[in-house]
């Protein structure tokens, strides 16, 4: 198929020539490259905190008693408090004070352990840096201690505090992580040490994390018996070792973060930012609650440790909880209050919190916002000259008169909200997520309804349900919402929410362009599909509705027609994969994620499971066949069934030395599948082999149920394909013709959302103050699942080999999905295309991050992800170029040999 590559908009019926081509893309890409070079080294670097200490008051001068924090890694409140979880340390709670401790947004181990100990506000960046996080310079309490002569200082645990320890000499650190798969032996290691050094009285102030409860819990989930047991033996670790260190030791029991119910983290779920921080000593007054932030227990250990506080720590010492009199609580109080003036000094340019001695911590709460109104000017520049321009070039094919202008004017007041939610992320979170469901939803409906039968839409009767054909219709309904609740974040939310739905339904059920009472241009829709692929807010999951009506109206299509129920079935799977993919994702709202749950009941674990599952995976191979009406016959069962099984059995056996043996079969399996691909006369063998392939390496990896999805999926996508192939809008025209050219790039990411949400891997909407909500984004990386990691080497993986196994199927499926669709006759141009725009908006986003760290995760990896799906592209365009051409030569040289 050529596509035109020399033209980009219509003008006058002919194409532009190729100057013209390039001219917006080159115009575009520059005006959102300017903020990246004010922005990105802002953004991208650590912040710079302020030096110093103040010393503490006199009566805490002296010796301290000795301290001990325990880290519990992945132990959440409702883990914590559970009697049946850790019963013996909740028997006594009675001997402990309680903080109820609110993580930061970025729940990842490391970060919440630097700002636990080192009390310094992640920078943004942070969060990227998990694996890798270092110290962030300057003093803490534990660094003080450690030059201190009445202190000797000792660290056992992971990585975690390794990074940013590691290298101080003037404290002991012992490594006691066995790898991602020691569920026992490190924390074994890291109790044996404690009781030696209190045996031994090297170290009177020691920090002791136990990574095991988090490895048991991404591996089997919080809810497994596997977890249960974890924390019983836990539990008694701890419990023993308060004991064995005595009375006169301060002791804080707390946890870097909680964890969801399948295992994860790394989200600002609240369950992942509730943790409890259980503390006795004889500092301590039992019984005593307070509520705190992670940072305050860095605060608190200065002054259990006795020693001064440094200005760059930002927390709250909590009063409540130690055992002094009011006049030492004041003086302590004080203490903290000078250190938080001069960290406000700093970053206010000097300027003083209040000219009194009175004590106000409200008037420094947000001292730990970053200023970045130096980025945000050059960002909010960038977005009005890149209105105009859009305006300007293409200006000819928008309509004319007072029609143009309420064009200009929705165009421009939309890029308008879409920035400005962007920049108030701490008025409401929850806008852009609505503002970016709705942008999906209008580009998908728009595009694919024109792929429908139009002799089978229903003429518009009423002309008040006209105006739901253009998304002109959400200031209304949101201004309704807001007579109804008087609150703007509820009613952008509510009203995004409903239309989403309303819309897309409407779109292709009853509608029918021609009678549309509001007729906006191809140059309006250009422009409009141009502001929300540069969204970085867009929630590519809700174009699965519009996908899901259209394959509900595609099937009613067929039904008109002689065609069999047979030649159906793949419609009717289709509807279904996109049904359950809407509905059983929901987890938020119904208490349970069908797919997720699916995905973690993959492995096998008694016989009657085994059998299961096998049984489950012999069944998807048939009913792969049947749908691609492919031949089913007791030989092609047998192959791709046996080889199937055979990888099947690395999830029973799990050993290491049979994992390679699979993952030889696999590497020989690809290389012949693909050849066999490259032969024309074998091509439908060899696809046929290489979704088998496909199917069992993303198995022994993900598990059963992602191998059922890679066997239904592909037969289904493929009637959703070649319905637009049956279309009269020539597809040489995607360049051309605004509606088409979005269809083509959005098709192969709807496609690859639906494998992603069928993979448990997204959230649909959620709840919230404002209602039913979008979920924050689609890349959720506290949601991989990395069980599969352990494939190949299941005693102690390296994480880039765990980061190898766990991916290295994901980026073959998805470019496999790129090459189905190549292969249909559609080109992945526009796809690409619109991942540099998404990109390139989601650069120009950085100007806002700064106060919003879980804004620069998603944006960071929301260019990640757009940068990997063009990877995936170009690679699907490269086989789909070879195999042509190969196949083109074997069918020469055979027709040569013929004459010959």
């Amino acid at each position: 198929m050529r596509i035109c590559s020399g033209c980009y908009v219509v003008q006058g019926g002919k194409g532009l020539t190729t100057k013209k081509h390039l001219e917006p893309i080159i115009v575009i890409t520059l005006l959102i490259l300017i903020p990246l070079i004010f922005v990105a080294p802002n953004v991208y670097s650590a912040t710079e905190h302020p030096s110093g200490v103040v010393e503490q008051p006199d009566f805490l001068q002296g010796p301290s008693n000795k301290f001990i924090l325990i880290i519990l890694d992945g132990v959440g409140t409702d883990v914590m408090l559970d009697d049946e979880m850790m019963p013996e340390l909740n028997s006594r709670l009675d001997e402990y004070a309680v903080l109820r401790v609110t993580t930061g947004p970025l729940t990842l181990s490391a970060t919440c352990v630097k700002e636990m100990m080192t009390g310094v506000p992640n920078d943004p960046v942070d969060g990227l840096n998990n694996f890798d996080l270092n110290h962030p310079g300057g003093v803490d309490p534990w660094l003080l201690a450690a030059e201190s002569p009445q202190h000797d200082v000792i660290m056992i645990g992971s990585y975690v505090m390794g990074n940013m320890y590691d290298a101080e000499s003037s404290l002991d650190f012992i490594y006691t992580f066995k790898g991602h798969s020691d569920y026992y032996e490190g924390d074994d290691e890291t109790y044996e040490i404690v009781v030696s050094v209190n045996e031994n009285n090297s170290h009177n102030t020691i920090a002791a994390h136990f990574s095991g409860p988090d490895k048991v819990g991404h591996t089997w989930g919080i809810d497994s018996v596997e977890y249960a047991k974890k924390m019983i033996d836990i539990d008694k670790k701890i419990v023993q070792l308060v004991d064995i260190l005595g009375d006169d030791w301060n002791v804080i029991i707390t946890a870097d973060h909680g964890m969801t119910e399948s295992g994860t983290h790394g989200s600002a779920e609240q369950v992942t930012r509730d943790v409890r921080a259980l503390i006795k000593g004889p500092d301590i007054k039992p019984q005593t609650s307070q509520d705190a932030h992670q940072r305050d227990i860095s605060a608190l250990t200065a002054a259990l440790i006795h020693q001064p506080f440094p200005v760059q720590l930002n927390g709250q010492i909590p009063l409540d909880v130690l055992a002094y009199d009011d006049s030492q609580k004041a003086a302590i109080e004080q203490w903290n209050w000078q250190a938080a003036q001069q960290r406000y000094a700093f970053f206010n340019n000097g300027e003083v919190v209040t000219s009194d001695d009175e004590i106000n911590w409200e008037l420094v709460s947000d001292e730990t916002k970053f200023d970045s109104n130096n980025d945000t000017l050059p960002a909010l520049l960038t977005w009005v000259v890149g209105v105009l321009f859009c305006l300007y070039f293409f200006r000819s094919q928008m309509a004319a008169g007072r029609m143009f202008v309420l064009e200009a004017v929705t165009f421009a007041t939309f890029v308008s909200i879409l920035v400005y939610s962007q920049n108030r992320l701490d008025f409401s979170a929850m806008i852009p997520r609505g503002l970016g469901a709705a942008c999906a939803v209008y580009l998908a409906s728009t595009a694919l309804s024109q792929y429908i039968r139009k002799s089978h839409k229903s003429r518009d009767s009423k002309p008040i349900i006209s105006v739901l054909l253009s998304p002109i219709v959400i200031p209304y309904l949101i201004g309704l919402c807001f007579i109804l609740t008087f609150d703007v974040s509820k009613s952008v939310v509510i009203g995004t929410m409903v239309w989403v739905v309303t819309y897309p339904l409407y779109k292709f059920q009853f509608s029918n362009d021609s009678t549309a009472k509001v007729q906006f241009s191809e140059g309006f829709y250009w422009i409009m599909a141009i502001a929300c692929l540069t969204f970085s807010g867009i929630r590519l999951w809700f174009m699965l509705i519009p996908m899901f009506f259209f394959a509900v109206k595609s099937f009613q299509d067929y039904r008109r027609t002689t065609t069999s129920l047979r030649d159906n079935i793949q419609t009717i799977m289709l509807s279904l994969l996109l049904f359950i993919s809407i509905i059983f994702v929901n987890n938020r709202i119904t208490g349970f994620h069908v797919m997720n749950r699916l995905l973690r009941m993959g492995w096998p674990v008694d016989i009657i499971s085994t059998i299961a599952l096998s049984l489950l995976i012999l069944g998807a191979i048939y009913l792969s066949n049947a749908i691609a009406k492919e031949a089913n016959d007791l030989q092609s069962m047998t192959r791709y069934g046996g080889f199937t099984i055979l990888c099947f059995l690395s999830l029973i056996f799990e050993s290491s030395n049979y994992d390679r043996l699979i993952i030889l079969a696999l590497t020989i399996a690809y290389v012949y599948a693909i050849k066999t691909t490259f032969a024309s006369e074998k091509s439908s063998q060899g696809q046929q082999i290489l979704k088998f392939v496909v199917a069992s390496h993303i198995m022994v990896i993900w598990g059963v149920w992602a191998a059922i999805v890679v066997l239904l999926m592909l037969p289904c996508v493929t009637i959703m394909l070649s319905k637009f192939s049956d279309q009269s809008i020539n597809l040489d025209k995607s360049f051309t013709n605004p509606k088409v050219f979005v269809a083509m790039a959005l098709t192969p990411w709807m496609i690859w959302i639906l494998w992603w949400t069928l993979l448990g891997q997204v959230n649909g909407v959620q709840t919230c103050v404002e209602g039913i909500c979008p979920h924050p984004r689609e890349l959720d990386l506290g949601r991989v699942q990395v069980r599969g990691g352990y494939f190949g080497d299941r005693v102690n993986p390296n994480l880039y080999w765990m980061i190898t196994m766990i991916s290295m199927p994901i980026a073959i499926v998805s470019t496999w999905l790129m090459t189905v669709v190549r292969q249909s006759g559609m080109s992945l141009k526009p796809y690409m295309i619109s991942q540099v725009l998404l990109a390139l908006g989601s650069l120009n986003v950085l100007a806002f991050s700064a106060e919003s760290p879980r804004l620069l995760f998603s944006v960071t990896w929301n260019i990640v992800f757009a940068l990997l799906q063009i990877g995936f592209a170009i690679l699907a365009e490269l086989l789909h170029h070879y195999t042509t051409r190969y196949s083109n030569y074997n069918e020469k040289e055979s027709s040569n040999a013929v004459i010959a």
